[in-house]
């Protein structure tokens, strides 16, 4: 009879002992372990998406002032906005309306593979400039006057590694306030530039 107790009194030991630091919740009912020392693997970040060649400048990938927007052929940068353009006498905007300028560099690369007729256009009117609300209004056509100088061209045909540079007046209300300067060639939205902060 003792060595039956002994023996159990043995085994009692020897349970208690593999059991190691575990621990039993009873209110689950589920064994749980001391919690690890070292800290927990990062999470995978998932990769950002890659863009398209020559996808829209648009939305949250809009240009700043001076920045370039880079087409298959074409580049154009914006390298200035002046809100309001002072006008000219003989050029001055509509009541009720304010001029404002834009000075743009409009470019083909060279070696461009064009069209049948070799050259690309530059034209004033894929210009627009946008309120919050996404209402646009256009460059202003003013093909018998010599402002704004030096003028960006109403529409010049460009051949590779040709180059054009100008002011482009356009003309809103004056209570508008514009947020982007769009480039829409053939009603193509490609490029937004956000207008700098009106002081």
């Amino acid at each position: 009879m003792k060595k039956l107790l002994a023996s159990t009194m043995l085994a009692a030991v020897a349970l208690t002992a593999c059991g190691g630091s575990d621990s039993y919740t009873e209110s689950s009912g589920t064994a749980t372990s001391p919690a690890s020392s070292e800290p927990p693997a990062p999470e995978s970040q998932a990769a950002s998406p890659t863009r398209e060649p020559f996808a829209p400048d648009t939305g949250e990938y809009a240009l700043e002032v001076g920045e370039t927007r880079r087409g298959s052929v074409m580049s154009t940068t914006v390298l200035e906005i002046r809100d309001p353009y002072p006008p000219e006498y003989g050029s001055q905007p509509e009541p009720g309306a304010r001029f404002i300028g834009v000075r743009l560099r409009t470019c083909v690369d060279k070696g461009a593979v064009l069209d049948d007729f070799g050259v690309q256009s530059a034209y004033a009117d894929d210009f627009v400039v946008a309120d919050a609300r996404n209402n646009t209004w256009p460059s202003v056509g003013l093909s018998m006057s010599d402002f704004p100088l030096p003028r960006y061209p109403d529409l010049r045909e460009l051949g590779p590694g040709d180059c054009v540079k100008g002011w482009l007046a356009l003309q809103t209300p004056t209570k508008v306030k514009p947020v982007l300067l769009q480039y829409v060639p053939a009603g193509d939205h490609v490029a937004d530039w956000r207008f700098p902060t009106r002081r």
